[in-house]
């Protein structure tokens, strides 16, 4: 099995940054798979959104909330990134914000896109003023997990590597699925902050203290691996992912199996991850010089000890033998 690890959206427990975001990487959940992974709380369908009544302000809002969650849904997060406010954009870049979220690509990026167009949502409350706005949505969203075993488990490289007709037939089954009644969905409620700026309404993503996780490389003992973090040091938010993106080389002349797995200290973070399968060693295999890249998402709970302000991740490799 590659390194790069699957991505996958699963257990809907987690509602942060107005979202359901779909964790990937990795079998995670507050129990079993963190997932969430990570996808953002998605977005609703316009009639609802835009038929309320009120001021002219609050239906700009909401249309700004309509863009914004679909684009997180279907974790198009370069597109999000127009919605947010001049504060969070200085906060962090685009090319940042998009990689620390892990994107769809391919089909994958379009089945997301699908599905956010079957979610039903309706305003439960909403307020503005000339420069502020709050919006509550009671949310009826496609349930990822359930679909899992109609989507390939929602393995990104599996779904991406499907024929056009192999694509087609599963684009049409959810099609189907939902014209039947038979497509499972999840309800949930989502609340979004909103600035105006510029006169226009641009999405205020709460402001909380970052925690910040070190990476470590733990490798045996002569063993002919090259192993590169991109960010040995990374600050994120609990309830928002981060992204750990890896580069391994065999620096031998022979091919080699190994295997990598990966674990938290202090321990007892583990359970704010998901991380039931800590110390679980995942094998894949290195030709001569060969190189790989891996980059895996995870989502910290968000009940998160508030006394936490640092942890490590330590991807420890083993040499298997032939």
């Amino acid at each position: 099995m590659p390194l790069a690890f699957k991505r996958r959206f699963q257990d809907f427990g987690i509602l942060t940054e107005s979202a359901i975001l779909g964790i990937l990487t990795l079998r995670m959940s507050k129990h079993a798979p963190l997932i969430i992974g990570t996808f953002l709380l998605v977005a609703s369908p316009a009639y609802y959104l835009y038929g309320s009544r009120g001021h002219q302000d609050s239906q700009g809002a909401l249309r700004v909330a309509d863009h914004y969650l679909k684009a997180t849904y279907a974790r198009d997060f370069r597109k999000a990134y127009r919605w947010l406010s001049d504060q969070d954009r200085l906060a962090k870049d685009e090319n940042s914000y998009s990689r620390e979220r892990g994107s769809f690509t391919g089909f994958t990026a379009r089945l997301a896109a699908r599905l956010a167009g079957f979610i039903d949502g309706r305003p439960i409350e909403t307020t503005a003023t000339a420069s502020n706005a709050a919006i509550r949505l009671k949310l009826r969203v496609p349930d990822p997990d359930k679909l899992s075993a109609e989507l390939l488990e929602w393995d990104e490289e599996r779904l991406n590597a499907l024929s056009f007709t192999e694509q087609s037939a599963l684009l049409a089954k959810i099609h189907r699925m939902h014209a039947t009644g038979k497509l499972p969905f999840i309800k949930a409620e989502e609340t979004l902050a909103l600035v105006k700026e510029k006169g226009s309404w641009k999405i205020r993503l709460e402001p909380q203290e970052s925690v910040r996780v070190q990476i470590l490389i733990k490798l045996p003992n002569g063993a002919p691996l090259v192993v590169d973090s991109e960010t040995k040091d990374i600050s994120f938010k609990p309830g928002k992912p981060f992204n750990v993106r890896l580069k391994v080389r065999n620096s031998s002349a022979t091919q080699l199996w190994a295997s990598v797995g990966h674990n938290v200290k202090p321990d007892f973070l583990a359970k704010y991850m998901g991380l039931g399968n800590c110390g679980t060693f995942v094998p894949f295999r290195l030709s001569p010089g060969a190189m790989r890249e891996s980059s895996d998402t995870f989502l910290v709970w968000t009940d998160l000890p508030a006394d936490t302000k640092q942890f490590t991740m330590i991807y420890e490799f083993k040499i298997e033998e032939l």
